[in-house]
Order: structure tokens, then sequence, then C-alpha cells
């Protein structure tokens, strides 16, 4: 089936293990969206737009769903309120809507290290990992992953994975 999305479309998308749910980035006149679109019995619904800070003013890195399509994040590597090192915000559907998104930062330092530029959810959407590929580790780029956990209602983290680290170590297996 083709979904309606128009010559606004750009071309990030991201669905859904059980392919309930895609996300499709659009620009329109006041900015840019993030949609999703539903599959339920009565076939596909939407877009219904996922509510943005106010602090996003660029295109999202990357885009990703849950296993279920419940729960989505979007990564901006570049965040557009005055200089910052990159955010990702996460948002969890109700059944019925997109709630307000939660912003998962570095926290780090004012570097800029592309945070956000890739972001990917578990099955089940209790862990997310965004990267920050341009991490730096004694003046070197390392790259790194930042892993965040959901639980109690709350995100909390991110526990660092260098890219460095993990080779020293043999893998992650």
């Amino acid at each position: 089936a083709s979904l309606p999305i128009g010559s606004q479309w750009l071309p990030l998308l991201a669905m859904s293990g059980y392919s309930s749910t895609i996300l499709t980035e659009a620009r329109t006149g006041s900015g840019t969206t993030i949609q999703a679109w539903r599959n339920g019995s009565g076939g596909w619904t939407g877009p219904s737009p996922l509510p943005l800070p106010p602090s996003i003013r660029g295109l999202a890195g990357s885009l990703a769903l849950n296993q279920d399509g419940t729960v989505a994040i979007g990564g901006w590597p570049e965040f557009y309120s005055g200089v910052q090192p990159g955010v990702a915000n996460v948002w969890r559907f109700d059944g019925a809507s997109w709630g307000q998104p939660v912003e998962l930062t570095f926290g780090r330092s004012t570097d800029h290290y592309r945070f956000g530029q890739t972001v990917t959810l578990s099955a089940d959407g209790n862990k997310a990992l965004v990267a920050a590929p341009l991490r730096k580790v004694k003046a070197k780029v390392s790259g790194a992953g930042e892993l965040f956990s959901y639980a109690n209602g709350r995100w909390s983290g991110p526990t660092e994975l260098l890219a460095q680290k993990i080779r020293q170590a043999g893998g992650l297996g």
C-alpha cells in the first residue's frame, strides 16, 4: 500500500518490527515535523505529528521505533537552539496519541560529538542507544554509544560505551 505522504516527505523513515507504525520526517511551512502512521484493523491512519520541543529547528539525523511501534526516538546531531552537542527525543504512544517528548542528552560537555546522529531502541522500548561518533578520548576521535534505560516511568543514564574500550576488550560479546 502507498501512504499519501506527499511532496513534503524527506528521505528519513523508520518502521516498527511488527510493521504497525511508520515514522516519516516532513518539512512544513512551520519547519520540520515527525509524523507517525499507524496500521490497524481499518488500514493505515495518519499522519499524527509527534510533538517537537521548540528548541528543535533542523532535520533529524535518525529515527527509530521499538518492536510494536509504541516507542519512538529521533536524534538531532545539530541541536539548533544555540550551539549544543546534539539531542535525542523519545515519545511513547498511549494507544490514542503520542505523549510529549523526553529529552536525552550527552551531558558531558559542549563539544560537538554529533550525539544523536544515529539512534536505536530495544524491542521493548526500554533501552535507547544514541551514537556520538565524534566522541574524543585523549584528543583522538574514538566514537561512543550512550545507553539510556527506561524504568518506573523515567529515563536514566547514559552509560557510555566507548568504541576504543570495546575494541580493547575484544568486542561486546
